[in-house]
């Protein structure tokens, strides 16, 4: 991998990192505000309460998957020592996002409802 693929690959990283973390800022000021006055429901509450965990999940699902790739797992070959990340890890971190999208959905068509 040359310099020019390398910054291609970190500038989509850490894009990919500060979108993360700005859904999450964006999600917890709005959501303390309004637990605050009370204008949300105990029920939409617990929800908005679990999505915000569940997004500070996927960071650390995020975080565990890509240190799957760090690790030097071709010590003796000269084969590939391209790093890679475990498609398993992947897998959990891709289904942690659907799953939360569409729990967004869910609330979002009952709110609209």
């Amino acid at each position: 991998m040359g310099v020019d693929q390398f910054k291609y690959i970190f500038f989509w990283e850490w894009f990919h990192r500060i979108v993360g973390r700005s859904i999450g800022v964006i999600f917890f000021g709005p959501m303390v505000y309004f637990m605050a006055r009370g204008y949300i429901m105990p029920r939409l509450r617990n929800t908005l309460v679990s999505l915000f965990a569940l997004g500070g999940l996927q960071g650390a699902i995020g975080w565990w998957m890509v240190s799957s790739g760090l690790k030097d797992k071709h010590k003796t070959t000269e084969v590939d020592k391209t790093p890679r990340v475990s498609p398993y890890r992947l897998t959990v971190h891709a289904g942690n996002a659907y799953f939360l999208y569409s729990i967004c959905l869910w609330q979002a068509l009952n709110c609209w409802r």
